[in-house]
């Protein structure tokens, strides 16, 4: 069997296509969260980041009250998670460790581990990702650490171009 894509320079891509008269490939649900304010994160503690805005939701998965990702009903599957943190250290201290999380179920998937010890850093990026298989009810969510000099509490940066949360189906 041969699949083709056909379009022009104004084609666009909703994620789905469709092989035959009754098959369609879909790498749905997909999200994109992010936050509307820059939260406090408390010293040495792994946090929930609190994302609470979409910038899409195709199947309406992700909380913006729990802020998590559930996948949905029939869509159990693989799928590409990456949390991003932008943690900015207090303004009296700066940072000696930061990371960014992702968690299936309340437990650890991947991280990223930067330890700034010796060269402290005021603001780290840290950008996580993973492949993760899951079943439907299954949740995911990002979780951010920062441990700065004096402990005191680091901010994440809001936006959605800072501290985001996206995913999506892998098709096959």
């Amino acid at each position: 069997m041969v699949t083709s894509i056909k379009g022009n320079d104004t084609s666009t891509f909703g994620g789905e296509i469709q092989t035959n008269e009754s098959s369609i490939v879909s790498n749905r649900p997909m999200f994109f969260a992010y936050l509307s304010s820059n939260p406090s994160i408390n010293d040495a503690v792994n946090t929930t980041i609190p994302f609470d805005l979409t910038l899409f939701d195709t199947d309406s998965a992700f909380n913006t009250s729990t802020y998590r990702f559930v996948v949905p009903t029939g869509k159990a599957g693989k799928y590409f998670f990456q949390v991003s943190a932008r943690i900015i250290a207090p303004s009296n201290t700066d940072l000696a460790l930061s990371q960014a999380m992702i968690y299936k179920n309340g437990i650890l998937v991947n991280r990223t581990y930067n330890d700034y010890t010796g060269n402290y850093i005021r603001t780290s990026h840290e950008i996580v990702t993973n492949i993760v298989e899951c079943a439907e009810g299954d949740y995911i969510e990002g979780i951010a650490y920062a441990n700065t000099v004096s402990n005191g509490a680091s901010t994440l940066a809001s936006g959605a171009s800072y501290t985001t949360f996206y995913g999506f189906k892998l098709i096959g």
